[in-house]
């Protein structure tokens, strides 16, 4: 399950030989829902916490060209701030109010133990001399598990680890990502840290995870780019043992709905004029994402099931409740593994089986550039148009 970055290699290597044998840190970080190792006074004050924001940006400056907000819960991604010529973006769908995830299922949350949908039953899980039984719960039907189970890693409350007691990414890795930002006192890292406990939501093996969400500046040479935002994934089994794995970020897009000026009804919160090539294009804004991973498989949808109770107010909502999202107001783009390759490892011979052994590191990554295109638009002479995002389905 290890796997090499790929076009990231410049920004971190994995060096598996120098990771902390993760048995040493179960006093450290333990394995309740609430909280690592925690007493009940430090489980309540991580518990009122997980709903707090915690901002990484590239600079230091008071209004920086990229910012992040991210919660503990569910390690939500909250907001992705863009300042373009005066004018502040958030591209993320979203409540104003971070306690409201809690009814925002799936939005802009980490996605595990595994992503999509998988069928519910007793399965035999095989790989290199052990064997385990995955016994997924049902909570989409009656035969199908959804997103890792009832309670999912989207609903885990996360704790932040400092830079320095990291157990899966190494301290050269760290220093890369640290020296890549560009003013000494800016935050532009963050890791959180879980244990999912053996036969949660009915998937063998105790996990300890690490997820790293990073900023990352545009090189000299980058016109029009604004930076990156990466995020990486990273687990081990405590035990021995094998488990199925895979997982995403959920996260909704839409670069045009912070435009309020000369729009009416619901115009604005459609995302259906977006352009996708795994890029995703706003004509109006003139904002880009373009995005990379290492992973095989990408789930998209226009959020045509969307959460109407929420809406940010930089979005045109209130804040409050009844005012929330259209059809078709958000791209989702989510890169996963193929669906239950543990369960069809024939049907996805070029990709992985999605098993993690107790001797391997789940390695995977997702990164989003964002460019600012200010000729958005005048199609370039010559090139043909990509088709606009038209009624895709959720």
């Amino acid at each position: 399950m290890v796997k090499s970055y790929e076009t990231i290699a410049s920004i971190v290597s994995l060096e598996e030989n120098s990771v902390t044998d993760i048995r040493v840190i179960l006093n450290e970080v333990g394995a309740s829902r609430s909280g690592p190792g925690m007493g009940q006074q430090a489980t309540r004050n991580m518990m009122e916490k997980q709903y707090q924001g915690e901002w990484l940006s590239l600079s230091s400056a008071l209004t920086p060209p990229l910012a992040v907000e991210v919660l503990p819960h569910g390690v939500t991604i909250h907001r992705i701030i863009v300042q373009v010529e005066g004018k502040t973006h958030d591209i993320l769908i979203g409540p104003e109010n971070p306690q409201d995830y809690e009814t925002f299922k799936y939005t802009n949350t980490i996605i595990g133990r595994y992503a999509n949908r998988v069928r519910v039953g007793e399965h035999i899980v095989k790989k290199d001399g052990f064997e385990r039984l995955a016994r997924p719960i049902s909570n989409e039907s009656p035969e199908v598990s959804l997103h890792g189970g009832l309670l999912g890693f989207d609903f885990a409350v996360w704790q932040r680890l400092s830079l320095e007691d990291t157990k899966l990414f190494t301290p050269a890795e760290i220093r890369t990502l640290q020296n890549s930002s560009t003013s000494e006192s800016s935050d532009n890292t963050a890791i959180y840290a879980y244990i999912s406990e053996d036969g949660d939501q009915g998937y063998p093996g105790k996990l300890y995870l690490e997820t790293l969400v990073a900023l990352l500046p545009p090189a000299q040479d980058e016109k029009g780019k604004v930076g990156s935002i990466v995020i990486l994934y990273r687990a081990r089994l405590v035990n021995e043992g094998v488990t199925p794995i895979n997982l995403t970020h959920h996260w909704g897009f839409n670069l045009e709905a912070s435009l309020q000026e000369g729009e009416s009804g619901n115009d604005k919160l459609s995302v259906k004029n977006h352009r996708l090539n795994i890029k995703l294009k706003g004509e109006k804004s003139g904002l880009k994402v373009d995005f990379d991973s290492n992973q095989a498989g990408l789930m998209f949808y226009t959020n045509n099931h969307p959460n109407k109770q929420f809406r940010k107010k930089i979005h045109g909502g209130p804040g409050m409740k009844d005012d929330g999202y259209i059809n078709g107001s958000a791209a989702f783009l989510e890169f996963h593994e193929p669906l239950s390759a543990f369960l069809h490892p024939e049907a996805t011979p070029n990709s992985t089986d999605t098993l993690l052994t107790s001797n391997e590191i789940y390695n995977n990554f997702v990164r989003a550039d964002i460019f600012v295109d200010r000729c958005c638009n005048s199609p370039t002479p010559g090139v043909e148009e990509v088709p606009r995002l038209r009624g895709l389905e959720g």
